[in-house]
């Protein structure tokens, strides 16, 4: 199957997956309809411009499938009835206490449940929890009246990648994919191959598509919840996380995870959140409790260096010349910050000035001298400054565990 064998593809959800899925798919010959219920962002992309300057490959791409003519972006799901393959990314989102939401992607679910036709292979992209490609194909029917396995096929094709490198990860990284049945198998595996031009290995059930990504996204953060704890147990007993932190990651063949509020990387913390959907496991809602106790307890140490953070303005201060400060730092520290009412301001210039508290998520290289008239303390989130300097200009230091 080639992608001109494939027709017109349709991409529902324009974020920075779909994005670049589109533009990637329509690079490859394929003939695609974009659609996302954000017209305004619709039109930016349209005119060729990349919302996510942290992609820097898909302005180019982006711009070369408009010049193709092989990329449209379209107002209506009802306009994209020509196209065989629907492909939906729209993401499940977390709110700032690490809770799913599926609000977007049920709204999405349901406009393209309006406009499906028979015959056509839907496949869901982006990560979902553990039975929710079953759940979410009876919504489709719920729309449309139209049953999936009978009168269309219906497929999860997982993500795997991560933001800043996602057409690197696209191409080099291994997919898999899965259906509901036989024939949905063989749809989406097919489609997934011309789409992504690489080998991509089916797995029995669309069940274990979605544990198997659950698994691998969500692992690395129960040995950071272990981190965070191991931190605030070393605080009470005056030793000095950070220090511990690296001796005990002195051996390269058993990695361990270092304390620090920076969100973790790719979609880990929903692919934590969505296990710990299920009450039958111990391990990812012990985690996300051990990170919401860390980050109030955090929150709280910040609160006594302020006399507390009522109106208390806190600046999240980015890298010189970077982008997305405030995306580093985990969003549910920053809402607890929120619910004790500080307002945050995200910044990449290194400028604290007008505010009473930054928060750092680098090494500080270029935090040496920015403006400091009114802040009275610094919150190192991943514990790679050093707390005497901080001191010694006469702020507050807030460590992880130091």
């Amino acid at each position: 199957m080639t992608a001109n064998d494939a027709g017109r593809v349709a991409v529902f959800g324009l974020d920075r997956l779909g994005t670049s899925m589109a533009t990637l798919f329509a690079l490859k010959g394929g003939h695609v309809a974009a659609w996302d219920v954000d017209t305004a962002l619709c039109a930016r992309l349209a005119d060729g411009h990349n919302p996510w300057p942290d992609e820097p490959e898909l302005t180019e791409r982006l711009q070369a499938a408009l010049r193709l003519g092989r990329l449209t972006f379209v107002d209506a799901p009802d306009a994209v009835r020509d196209c065989k393959t629907w492909v939906i990314y729209t993401p499940i989102t977390l709110d700032e206490d690490d809770v799913p939401c599926r609000a977007a992607l049920e709204r999405d679910v349901h406009a393209v449940g309006r406009a499906l036709t028979p015959d056509r292979l839907v496949l869901f992209a982006g990560l979902l929890g553990l039975g929710d490609t079953r759940t979410l194909g009876s919504r489709l029917e719920q729309a449309s009246g139209l049953r999936p396995g009978k009168d269309f096929r219906l497929g999860y094709l997982p993500p795997r990648v991560a933001a800043g490198h996602v057409f690197g990860d696209i191409l080099s990284s291994a997919k898999f994919v899965s259906g509901i049945d036989a024939a949905s198998m063989e749809a989406a595996t097919i489609c997934a191959a011309t789409m992504l031009d690489t080998i991509v290995t089916p797995l029995q059930t669309c069940e274990a598509a979605e544990l198997t990504r659950l698994w691998e996204g969500a692992s690395s953060l129960l040995g950071q919840a272990l981190a965070l704890e191991a931190a605030h147990l070393a605080e009470a007993h005056g030793i000095d996380a950070a220090a511990a932190a690296r001796f005990a990651n002195s051996q390269p063949e058993f990695p361990v995870a270092a304390p620090s509020l920076l969100e973790a990387p790719g979609d880990a913390t929903l692919a934590l959140a969505l296990l710990g959907e299920h009450p039958g496991l111990l391990l990812p809602a012990a985690a996300l409790a051990a990170r919401r106790r860390s980050y109030a307890a955090t929150a709280e140490q910040l609160a006594t260096a302020l006399d507390g953070l009522d109106g208390r303005r806190v600046t999240v201060v980015g890298r010189k010349g970077g982008a997305g400060a405030g995306a580093r730092i985990a969003s549910a520290f920053l809402g607890a910050l929120r619910r004790a009412g500080a307002q945050i301001v995200a910044t990449d210039a290194p400028d604290a000035s007008g505010c009473d508290a930054v928060i750092v998520g680098h090494d500080g290289a270029d935090f040496d001298e920015p403006p400091l008239s009114t802040c009275r303390a610094v919150v190192d989130a991943a514990n790679l400054l050093h707390p005497e300097h901080v001191r010694a200009r006469g702020l507050a230091y807030v460590g992880v565990g130091r």
